[in-house]
């Protein structure tokens, strides 16, 4: 049995004439107000005008604690890759990057005890560490997080195997306003004094969020009474 082609509905056949511009009428027989397209061309100004000077929508960004924990984490796991076991002592000072040293151990599956056990012996001493704030484009804040970590890394046999110290540092984009969401009090290495906003921003961006504010209004209510004079 041939296959059926079901037409699109409501399909028309072709026309062989002209038509000219349908208007645009309501159920009630009333022609639509068509705006202005000066009232969509200035409300997509104040939009960007509004949006050059924000601050910038940036995803969530990692926490100081944080970023000097993934550091560490580069610092330690390369040189243990292999061990099924490790114990580890310190660091004193910032327990944080042994949290995320363990974490980082325990998710690619090595057991990890305390000082003192079985398996590779991993001893961490923070010698630095600290964040540096410099004003970027934008509006935004290059921070850069720095650590000196002392690693040690013996064998179960009592061989060494690492005795070095780790220094690494790392840099990236935040927002001014995040800064101190992204501190911790408890640690001193994660705060730093952030530099002062420039001159023309201090005074631009106020100025021109007020402005744009006060003309969207306006271009708003402008519209509703042009639509109300001309009936729509």
């Amino acid at each position: 049995m041939p296959s059926r082609r079901w037409p699109a509905p409501f399909a028309c056949g072709a026309s062989t004439h002209e038509t000219g511009p349908v208007p645009n009428f309501g159920t009630s027989g009333r022609r639509f107000h068509q705006p202005d397209r000066r009232f969509v061309i200035r409300p997509l100004t104040v939009i960007v005008l509004v949006a050059a000077v924000l601050p910038w929508d940036a995803q969530a960004q990692a926490t100081h604690a944080e970023r000097l924990g993934a550091l560490a984490v580069a610092c330690v796991v390369g040189p243990t890759a292999g061990a099924d076991t490790v114990s580890v002592s310190g660091p004193e000072r910032l327990p944080f990057v042994r949290s995320a040293i363990v974490a980082a151990w325990q998710a690619s599956g090595v057991t990890v005890y305390d000082a003192d056990g079985p398996g590779h012996a991993v001893r961490l001493e923070v010698l630095d560490a600290g964040v540096r704030y410099a004003r970027a484009d934008q509006g935004l804040i290059e921070r850069t997080v720095r650590l000196e970590l002392l690693v040690r890394i013996a064998a179960a046999d009592g061989l060494v195997l690492v005795d070095e110290t780790c220094s690494r540092s790392e840099s990236d984009l935040v927002e001014r306003d995040a800064l101190e969401s992204l501190e911790n009090p408890t640690w001193p290495e994660t705060m730093a004094e952030a530099p002062p906003r420039g001159f023309l921003r201090r005074i631009l961006q106020p100025v021109v969020i007020t402005a744009a504010t006060a003309a969207g209004v306006f271009l708003f209510f402008s519209l509703r009474s042009r639509r109300a004079n001309d009936g729509g």
